[in-house]
């Protein structure tokens, strides 16, 4: 109880503060606030989304601004910029560490008051996405009932009350892609036909003759890399099974674990490591 009273008191002075620095404006008529913060693969995941809220009958002509993880700022700038209408780019890391930073941001967010801000997310995060919800106006806000993955129970029940709607959930595990189908389908009232993700570009990447599997050795945090010397095996398993060609991508902050992989590897492969932008990746891909 103590700890639910120290968050909401924290709260409720950071809101003030804000408020007080950000007054509330006019609104904007069909303006949506669209957030998402998650990494790159939650975003590939969700992408798909966008359109189908964008060319939805009801939300046709609302302008769409999508604050996003800046991690897959290239990605979608060049997939999804016909169904948004401003990007405004967070780096988690600063957005938690700098008042400075986070102050710059909200205040460009905060250029309007939004008819409606939509927070997607099933695993929400109270110093992120509800931080945001709550703080910047909007006439309604939307977003999920969620779990308690990223949020403990006492903060969950403090930010479930900055929302004017949460979109309720199936209690069962579910593909995070579906996550988002099922919250879609709810907040527009309709049964959307898709059943993966799609990403469709032109490609005339040619990197081998032959069949190649590309092994992606890098993650978002140490903890969740594979050990090098598995990758290895993998790719020496595909190579004897299948005979194709292996193809070794990652980030610049991966090159050590490459020389590592190419210490333990006893065959040749292609080298991308550090050498490709995230739209060239999705091209090998």
């Amino acid at each position: 109880m103590l700890e639910k009273i120290k968050y909401f008191v924290k709260n409720f002075f950071i809101k003030l503060i804000f408020d007080l620095r950000f007054p509330l404006k006019k609104n904007k008529p069909k303006s949506i606030l669209l957030i998402r913060l998650d990494a790159i693969g939650d975003y590939v995941l969700f992408r798909n989304y966008i359109k189908i809220l964008k060319t939805n009958s009801k939300y046709i002509d609302y302008s769409i601004t999508l604050v996003g993880n800046i991690a897959w700022k290239e990605l979608s700038e060049k997939l999804d910029s016909n169904y948004i209408d401003e990007f405004v780019w967070i780096d988690r890391n600063k957005f938690t560490k700098s008042f400075a930073y986070k102050y710059s941001i909200l205040k460009n967010i905060s250029k309007n008051n939004y008819r409606l801000i939509i927070n997607p997310v099933y695993s929400r995060e109270f110093k992120y996405s509800d931080f945001i919800v709550n703080v910047i106006h909007g006439e309604e806000k939307i977003g999920s009932v969620g779990d308690f993955a990223n949020i403990s129970q006492v903060k969950k029940e403090i930010s479930d009350k900055y929302y004017t709607k949460l979109i309720p959930a199936t209690n069962k595990i579910l593909f995070e892609f579906f996550r988002n189908k099922e919250f879609f389908e709810y907040l527009l009232n309709i049964k959307i036909d898709i059943q993966k993700p799609e990403i469709n570009l032109d490609s005339d990447v040619k990197l081998s003759e032959k069949k190649y599997a590309v092994l992606f050795i890098g993650a978002s945090a140490k903890f969740r890399k594979w050990n090098i010397k598995n990758f290895a095996e993998v790719g020496q398993f595909i190579k004897n099974k299948f005979d194709y060609e292996i193809v070794l991508c990652g980030a610049s902050n991966d090159i050590e674990d490459e020389k590592q992989f190419s210490e333990i590897a006893s065959y040749k492969y292609i080298n991308l490591v550090g050498r490709t932008s995230l739209m060239e990746i999705l091209q090998v891909l």
